[in-house]
């Protein structure tokens, strides 16, 4: 009898925590904060439209998803472009420096203001293009060889927050020691989620 009465414990804290997983699966507060969140996916999906506002010191040209968006040369900041990202795009970036100081900075302002993402060392990376002719073309982003960006400490970035009214994580650039390097971003739906 003593070696069964701990049995009969254990089964029973094991029906307990049965049935506190079965009654939160059935929580309408649970259920309906999912039901959001797959709407917000949804609609994230579509694509979510704002302004695209890219500097760099010296020289830059932008591809998203293969098709050239933006270039440009310092010291003019170009106009914003409208843009619409979805989850999945690849931004892919030359930046050339010709003297003095160097950084890319880029910032993606969603029209409603509550989504934005911008140039920073977690999610940007810099690569070693197979062709120079081809360099947009990377290929899958899970497989291309990327390493980690570096942070620049030049205040140019300052040129594109006032444009754009929000904050630029930092200017990065790849390699410090090189004067052309190769950028890429791949979107995330966080990147496109309202804040």
């Amino acid at each position: 009898m003593i070696g069964v009465y701990p049995f009969r414990f254990a089964l029973g804290i094991t029906a307990l925590c049965l049935s506190g997983i079965a009654a939160q699966a059935q929580d309408p507060a649970a259920q309906l904060e999912e039901v959001k969140l797959l709407k917000v996916k949804a609609l994230i999906d579509k694509g979510i439209r704002g302004n695209l506002y890219v500097n760099c010191d010296d020289v830059f040209i932008l591809y998203v998803n293969g098709t050239k968006v933006m270039e440009g040369k310092w010291p003019a900041t170009p106009e914003p472009r409208a843009f619409k990202f979805k989850p999945g795009d690849l931004l892919v970036a030359r930046a050339g420096n010709v003297g003095g100081p160097f950084g890319f900075s880029m910032i993606f302002r969603s029209n409603s203001r509550k989504a934005s993402f911008s140039t920073g060392t977690n999610d940007w990376y810099t690569f070693t293009p197979k062709s120079q002719k081809t360099w947009w073309e990377t290929g899958p982003f899970d497989r291309l060889d990327k390493q980690p960006c570096s942070a620049t400490a030049v205040p140019f970035k300052v040129a594109i927050e006032e444009q754009s009214e929000m904050i630029c994580k930092t200017a990065i650039w790849g390699d410090l020691r090189q004067s052309t390097v190769y950028l890429v971003k791949q979107v995330t739906y966080d990147d496109l989620m309202e804040k």
